[in-house]
């Protein structure tokens, strides 16, 4: 048995950004401090699953992070650090965007305290725990469990390890 296959494949670049924003923190010693939130806002594509759509993976984290933006410049006292609020590009083609901002930071990563990254958030209503992919692995962590006790809720740590999300993060 013989068998022959044609293919035709196409290469293209495509030029793409990361989106900033900065909210100054209002403490001298402390605003040259960063807490980062980040969400990508690309999701292009298919796959064997289907196709990627993005409403929940990542248009939901993409809203969560502008109503946080939003939302932090309406507080009546500031926060004592800057945070940065970073969309991130070409998550779907490899993390390529996070990468980016990790080997050409726009503001020192020594002076970088967290990165919460917010994406597929929960659309089945509310629950009684979180899972925190990282968890057991980060100085935020008894922060993550005690803001969760005081809604009577539990934190987890990655229910599905052997998927490496941790290695990507």
């Amino acid at each position: 048995m013989t068998a022959s296959i044609s293919l035709r494949n196409k290469l293209r670049t495509v030029d793409s950004q990361n989106v900033l924003a900065k909210l100054e923190g209002n403490d001298p010693a402390l605003k040259d401090e960063y807490v980062v939130y980040t969400a990508h806002w690309d999701h292009l594509g298919k796959g064997p699953e289907g196709i990627f759509h993005g409403a929940q993976d990542d248009a939901l984290g993409c809203a969560a992070l502008l109503e946080l933006g939003r939302a932090s410049t309406k507080v009546p006292v500031p926060p004592k650090r800057s945070i940065l609020f970073l969309a991130v590009t070409a998550e779907e083609q490899g993390l390529l965007g996070s990468q980016y901002y990790s080997v050409m930071p726009i503001y020192p990563l020594a002076k970088t305290l967290a990165n919460i990254n917010m994406d597929s958030w929960n659309v089945n209503g509310r629950t009684r725990d979180m899972t925190l992919v990282g968890y057991g692995f980060s100085e935020l962590d008894d922060f993550a469990r005690d803001a969760a006790g005081e809604q009577g809720r539990l934190v987890h740590g990655d229910t599905e390890p052997g998927e490496g999300l941790l290695l990507s993060i």
